[in-house]
């Protein structure tokens, strides 16, 4: 079954479906009968809410419990408190388990912390929102040149740094180049 989105489930809920989502668990409770997992896949702001059920003696996978956790859920899309759509998984599938020492926690984390982890950034909320308002302004102001006529050109960076040597290779000046 072909994955959906959880920004679509979000927008447009067609409760009593089954659904495959897919996306990097964000935070779990588990008690003795059922477990709670908030699921996303960086297509919206808001974690969807998966329900495992224990008492129907499904046998879900250890794994699908530890934050930053890879899962593929299929289950039935049904209306949680306040008609917020979540899932009754039925199955779960684990793509990419997560090492207990993740650094991303439940947790408040700072910026100079999340500079240490570029690769990791965009799966906080502060950077998910930042490169989400990024996207929209980007492709706002593509939309206004191109409806104007100009044609967007990628350029060569001009700098002044001289990184392995590579500032040797042209001079910039505004005064008369000569060859002496």
């Amino acid at each position: 079954m072909k994955h959906t989105d959880i920004k679509e489930l979000f927008a447009a809920p067609s409760f009593g479906t089954d659904v495959t989502v897919c996306g990097w668990v964000r935070t779990s409770r588990d008690s003795k009968n059922v477990a709670f997992l908030e699921l996303n896949d960086g297509t919206s702001l808001k974690h969807l809410q998966i329900v495992l059920d224990k008492a129907e003696g499904k046998d879900f996978p250890a794994d699908a419990l530890k934050l930053g956790t890879s899962l593929k859920v299929q289950g039935k899309l049904v209306e949680g408190r306040e008609g917020v759509p979540e899932i009754n998984a039925e199955e779960i599938t684990v793509l990419g388990s997560c090492p207990a020492e993740y650094p991303l926690q439940k947790k408040r984390h700072t910026l100079e912390f999340l500079r240490t982890m570029p690769h990791l950034r965009g799966r906080t909320n502060t950077f998910n929102a930042v490169l989400r308002v990024r996207s929209v302004l980007a492709a706002a102001i593509h939309q206004y040149f191109q409806e104007r006529n100009y044609v967007y050109v990628n350029t060569p960076l001009i700098t002044g740094s001289d990184c392995e040597g590579a500032g040797e290779m042209f001079q910039v000046t505004t005064i008369g180049y000569s060859d002496e």
